[in-house]
């Protein structure tokens, strides 16, 4: 989790929090670690596999676009409002 915490910038209490969320989605799941039953490791799942290649596709859209000098704005996520 340590590891997790350092790369998203965040806490390890947030990162667990975080990965709790992920893993009741089925995004992620935890694996004990072969060595050492105390460690865990975290693995996507392939409906979390799904999702990133979902949004790294959209974001290079979004990229594109902006590359490309349109007017368009990115579609906002549902319940959230986009800036005026």
């Amino acid at each position: 989790m340590s590891e997790i915490a350092k790369k998203i910038g965040h806490s390890i209490p947030s990162a667990t929090v975080l990965v709790n969320q992920l893993e009741d989605l089925t995004y992620v799941e935890r694996v004990p670690s072969g060595e050492d039953c105390r460690n865990i490791t975290g693995r996507i799942t392939s409906k979390g596999d799904k999702l990133v290649t979902k949004m790294r596709n959209e974001i290079a859209r979004n990229l594109a676009g902006i590359g490309a000098g349109t007017n368009e704005r990115p579609a906002h996520a549902p319940g959230v409002r986009p800036a005026v």
